[in-house]
């Protein structure tokens, strides 16, 4: 039996996002998916979220994340996409700010350790998006 491969990421922190809230600022948190290759929908149990930061364009989470615990196969065949999406939290509902998407064929699969920082996308209804965030 073979060992089951995992990836750890680690929300670090964002700057410069776009400002959704009437005070200039956001309360932004983010969720993160493994992506099924052939089924374009999300693996099940393989998703996390981060706290919610309040009023701030610039949000530090150092929030650490591990994939793979619940079975997802995350060998170099099967090629999941990692998704991660930033909502704007509000009372009664959540706005999009933005999304990365990460092909894990892309990323260096040796187990070493990768900082780096990754602009923020459109998304279907969020256009005019700003900022980056680091991983």
């Amino acid at each position: 039996m073979s060992d089951l491969r995992t990836l750890t990421v680690t929300v670090i922190e964002a700057k410069d996002v776009i400002a959704c809230d009437k005070g200039k600022s956001s309360d932004p948190y983010c969720k993160l998916d493994l992506i099924d290759a052939k089924s374009a929908k999300p693996i099940s149990g393989e998703g996390f979220k981060t706290k919610t930061k309040k009023k701030t364009l610039s949000p530090v989470w150092n929030e650490t994340f591990e994939f793979g615990k619940k079975g997802a196969n995350l060998d170099s065949k099967s090629q999941p996409t990692l998704v991660l999406n930033m909502f704007d939290s509000d009372t009664f509902s959540s706005e999009e700010m933005g999304r990365v998407t990460i092909p894990l064929g892309t990323i260096d699969q040796k187990g070493d350790k990768v900082e780096r920082w990754f602009k923020l996308e459109n998304t279907e209804k969020a256009q005019n998006i700003t900022g980056e965030i680091k991983l």
